[in-house]
């Protein structure tokens, strides 16, 4: 598995239950907006964390590629900015728009998993 797929940002402490002193969990990002280097895509419809250890976010690209979703590695987001509400990845729009398309029923797939791997393979975490 390359490192793409890999969630490296810091996560959120949140109370914990009782007299806990907290707990830590990954931030919610669904509804964030996401940013290209070279402009907006669209939102975050859900983030996906597998049991092999990958994840990755879903985003909704509306009409900007005839309303077609997007399945982008957690490794290629530069920033969170949780104040504003959006992420921004280190692709070009046209990067993204040339990656294979996403569907929901075959995500899981191996050859599904292997062609975005192959797409996103170069654009790698730094």
């Amino acid at each position: 598995m390359t490192a793409i797929w890999v969630w490296t940002i810091d996560v959120v402490a949140v109370p914990g239950n009782g007299g806990d002193a907290g707990t830590s969990r990954m931030p919610d990002l669904t509804g964030y907006e996401v940013s290209a280097r070279d402009g907006n895509i669209g939102k975050v419809e859900e983030v996906v964390y597998g049991d092999d250890g990958r994840a990755y976010v879903v985003v909704d690209t509306g009409f900007w590629i005839f309303e077609k979703k997007r399945m982008i590695p957690i490794g290629v987001i530069d920033t969170v900015d949780h104040e504003n509400r959006r992420i921004n990845i280190r692709l070009a729009k046209n990067e993204v728009k040339k990656a294979p398309d996403y569907d929901a029923k075959t995500r899981d797939d191996a050859d599904v998993r292997r062609a975005h791997e192959e797409h996103y393979e170069s654009f790698g975490s730094e």
